[in-house]
């Protein structure tokens, strides 16, 4: 298991990378770098909402289809008996 160390701020640690010892330069362009990585996975998550949506929405219409056709099915089926019950009766 690795432990964490400690980093004490008030002492120079030299070459650790921390924010302190980059330049402007170096900060701005990290700060670039790390703008275009959130648009990039904004974008990204955007992407796969849209796509899990349109997902449902399709399951919501053949859902739909397939209940349409089930209330038809039943419909003509009981048209049906009532014909015959209706013959029948006559």
């Amino acid at each position: 298991m690795i432990q964490p160390r400690h980093v004490n701020p008030f002492i120079n640690q030299g070459g650790k990378g921390l924010l302190e010892e980059m330049s402007l330069a170096e900060l701005r362009e990290r700060l670039e770098n790390q703008k275009v990585y959130y648009q990039n996975y904004v974008k990204a998550k955007q992407e796969e909402n849209r796509i899990k949506n349109d997902d449902k929405v399709n399951e919501l219409v053949e859902k739909a289809k397939i209940i349409s056709m089930e209330r038809d099915k039943l419909r003509n089926q009981k048209e049906v008996e009532r014909k015959h019950k209706k013959l029948n009766v006559n």
